[in-house]
């Protein structure tokens, strides 16, 4: 803890300006953006301050010699194969910047609300191409992948391709390119389909002949109501349960906002902060979502680590998230009794 004191500061204000530019993206422009703006403002912010050395610590910190380095830091990198891969060509930083740019751009249009071209609405548009599935297996389950409006393919595949065409790659390094990208990421399509298949088991559990409870509604409500007076303790570990399962704030918010607002009614505490712990767990779960983490690992090549990464999150995760409850109880009790 000692030696993480110094960058203390620095990393204080580049979090008041994360919540203060999702703020007011939030406010003015709606909920779509915050965190694609927030992410370029502080980029910027902080690049701005390490530059001129403001809130920099004196000491510089730098990781051990590589010789040190375990399998669990190398992650299936060879050291020496790394050394002998050297740049083939120079790019200016602009250029080598150009594929993030054009991301970040093409979401902001794709996903900013109320933005017109030629007086048709842009993001009702790239909503309307979808493929629906109206009975999955016999049942009322129906499924819609609108297909430009998934990240994946809109803006991430043709900006991956025509990344190749601005660096001026040959057919061979991109064919290379993609060929490694696709063995890395192979590994982790397996857990991630198994999870997410769980994830649908257990938050479709709730549609059943029997009318009885959903196994997510059951668990959290067990959570919530056996809390009493101590909600806004348990509400982000809720919410962070759900991102957990689920691999998504947004689906954990579907699945428990409505959950945490009735348990606050009944215990008649402030519904207000209530959910908004629900949405700060919901955050903090992503951090040890199995989806996440098994993506993560699929991308940098450390797939069969998902247990390390895990048991490191994990202690970040419920430090937030007893922070945010502390934090949550102050406010109902103390700052702002009588909320609604």
């Amino acid at each position: 803890v000692r030696s993480t004191l110094p960058i203390a500061p620095f990393a204080l204000l580049l979090g008041a300006i994360t919540g203060g530019t999702q703020l007011v993206i939030a406010w003015f422009i709606g909920p779509a953006l915050p965190d694609i703006a927030a992410g370029f403002v502080v980029l910027a912010v902080g690049l701005v301050l390490a530059n001129n050395d403001i809130l920099v610590p004196s000491r510089e910190w730098d990781f051990p010699d590589e010789s040190t380095w375990t399998d669990t830091w190398l992650g299936g990198l060879d050291l020496d194969e790394v050394a002998r891969d050297q740049p083939k060509k120079e790019m200016s930083v602009l250029l080598a910047w150009t594929p993030y740019l054009l991301v970040a751009l093409a979401l902001l249009v794709t996903r900013w609300p109320d933005l017109a071209v030629a007086g048709t609405d842009v993001l009702a548009w790239i909503q309307s191409f979808s493929v629906s599935i109206d009975s999955i297996l016999g049942t009322e389950l129906e499924y819609t992948l609108r297909y430009l409006y998934l990240p994946g393919t809109m803006p991430f595949i043709p900006i991956a391709i025509l990344t190749g065409l601005i660096h001026k790659m040959d057919t061979g390094e991109m064919g290379a390119a993609w060929r490694r990208s696709i063995e890395q990421v192979a590994p982790a399509a397996l857990t991630l389909i198994i999870a997410v298949s769980m994830t649908q088991v257990m938050i479709q559990s709730q549609t059943n002949t029997a009318g009885l409870l959903g196994m997510m509604e059951a668990l959290s409500r067990a959570l919530a109501l056996g809390a009493g007076g101590l909600l806004p303790m348990v509400s982000p570990w809720v919410g962070a349960i759900g991102s957990f399962m689920t691999g998504s704030n947004t689906s954990s918010n579907i699945l428990f906002s409505v959950l945490q607002y009735n348990a606050a009614e009944t215990v008649e505490l402030s519904r207000t902060i209530v959910v908004s712990l629900q949405n700060v767990g919901g955050g903090l779960g992503n951090m040890v979502s199995v989806l996440n983490v098994a993506a993560i690992c699929g991308v940098v090549g450390i797939t069969g680590r998902e247990g390390d990464l895990l048991r490191k999150a994990i202690v970040p995760m419920a430090l937030f998230a007893l922070f945010a409850g502390v934090f949550g109880m102050l406010l109902t009790y103390v700052l702002v009794p009588g909320l609604f």
